[in-house]
């Protein structure tokens, strides 16, 4: 898997996530949550695995500004390389 198709993956999430946002919260049972697994191949597997979550679509604004973009980073299950990103208390929604 390279970086533009963990981009795009991502890009995507957070537009899902964002079509979900502006409900009323009434607790616990309104979390909203970000999980997934990502799929590589066996050569591709060179090191830990992370997902990021950021305010933008645009990489370069992440690549050159990386702390203002960046809303969080969470490293990818090792064994399954599942996540799952609790984005209830983010700027996002």
């Amino acid at each position: 898997m390279n970086i533009k198709n963990l981009t795009n993956i991502l890009i995507v999430s957070v537009m899902i996530v964002l079509a979900s946002c502006g409900g009323k919260n009434n607790g616990d049972d309104n979390k909203i949550y970000l999980s997934g697994q990502l799929e590589f191949d066996v050569d591709d597997k060179s090191g830990p695995a992370f997902v990021a979550i950021s305010n933008t679509d645009d990489f370069e604004k992440i690549e050159n500004d990386a702390q203002n973009a960046i809303i969080d980073i969470i490293t990818v299950d090792s064994e399954d390389y599942s996540f799952k990103i609790d984005l209830s208390e983010s700027e996002l929604c």
